[in-house]
């Protein structure tokens, strides 16, 4: 059984709630404007997570955000890492760096914060399928396996308990240029350490260009800390008379802009969800990538039109000696010469953008023609 629709028909709680109730076991596609997320279902709890966006599960921002390593530390590990021709966690475990249950919980720790994320989101559309082809995890790597497994009741509890105090936390830091300061200091609150260190007072932005944490969670933290005393705030003004007093989430945005007005769109993106990673209600930046979305589409329709048929160029059995991500097999997998680019775009757990994004590329290798 499937089950598709939006967060206007069927709230990600509502969705969450359903899938944990019923024990689903499956995968669940979760479009966001230009990013993709997946959440691996087993009996009703989430047991994995990937991303079109591989920093949602890259092991080094895992191991930064839960201070295991930091950033140069991390540097000497990969490049180790990659002479060596093994992976950071098969370096890392092999060299005895690190413990199974340590890489496991830096793991589950920054997945938990990206499914955090979602609560936050009131625009995008889903797909739950139960069927196994249709999984675009394919077979779950250890860095996006979740061990042991979230219960929905524990994501649905924190989640809402978030979004309830939200409100408040926005109230108090309401742009990246408040300047906030540190008052005392607190046992496992290193982000008081780092606002001693700084000596003067820093602003929103670049504070959370200093800690691996999302902004969600350094906002939370500051306003745990405000509320017991250890952290003051100042609301300082928007000065954006040059590029040096703009914020970094600012800056990130103004510069993606001026790739997507060069139509530059994957480079743009990628600088779009740096700027949302800094800051997931930046308007500007949100605008940008709806913005950017549609003149994509318009482009790639231009060269794909809705009504082509796409044919594979070769048997899909013989897929298995290619090196081909899991979402371009299983795009293959339906491409019969028969089915045109709008049915594709609509019958796929892919979204319309990546449905078209995937085409071109299979069309630029070789392994996709069109009819004229």
């Amino acid at each position: 059984m499937g089950l598709s629709g939006t967060f206007t028909t069927m709230p990600l709680v509502d969705l969450l709630q359903w899938l944990g109730e019923s024990r689903k076991t499956g995968t669940l596609t979760l479009v966001l404007e230009f990013e993709e997320r997946y959440l691996r279902f087993d009996e009703g709890a989430v047991s994995g997570i990937a991303s079109d966006d591989a920093r949602v599960v890259d092991l080094g921002r895992a191991l930064l955000r839960s201070e295991l390593l930091d950033d140069e530390r991390l540097d000497v590990l990969s490049s180790e890492a990659a002479q060596s021709g093994r992976t950071l966690r098969e370096y890392l475990l092999d060299e005895n760096l690190f413990s199974i249950e340590d890489i496991a919980s830096a793991v589950r720790d920054q997945a938990k914060s990206c499914i955090m994320q979602l609560f936050f989101w009131h625009e995008g559309r889903f797909i739950f399928s139960e069927d196994a082809e249709a999984s675009l995890l394919g077979d779950l790597t250890p860095t996006r396996r979740l061990e042991p497994h979230f219960e929905v009741r524990e994501i649905l509890m924190e989640g809402m308990q978030r979004l309830d105090e939200w409100q408040r936390v926005r109230e108090l830091l309401p742009t990246d240029y408040t300047l906030v300061y540190a008052l005392g200091r607190a046992p496992k609150m290193a982000i008081l350490d780092v606002l001693f260190d700084a000596g003067e007072p820093l602003t929103l932005g670049d504070l959370c260009l200093r800690i691996p944490h999302s902004r969600v969670e350094i906002m939370e933290q500051l306003y745990r800390a405000w509320r017991n005393g250890l952290v003051g705030v100042d609301v300082a003004p928007e000065v954006i008379g040059n590029d040096e007093e703009r914020s970094p989430v600012d800056m990130l945005v103004v510069t993606a802009t001026t790739m997507f007005d060069a139509a530059q769109f994957d480079e743009a993106a990628s600088l779009v969800r740096s700027a949302l990673d800094l800051d997931p209600f930046h308007q500007g930046a949100r605008s940008l990538l709806r913005r950017a979305k549609e003149e994509h589409l318009r482009e790639l329709y231009a060269q794909f039109a809705p009504h082509r048929v796409p044919q594979a160029r070769m048997a899909f059995r013989s897929l298995h000696s290619l090196t081909i991500t899991p979402r371009e097999q299983f795009l293959l997998s339906r491409i019969d010469g028969i089915r045109d680019v709008s049915t594709l775009t609509v019958m796929t757990p892919l979204s319309e953008l990546e449905t078209l994004r995937t085409l071109k590329k299979l069309h630029h290798v070789g392994l996709v023609s069109f009819s004229q």
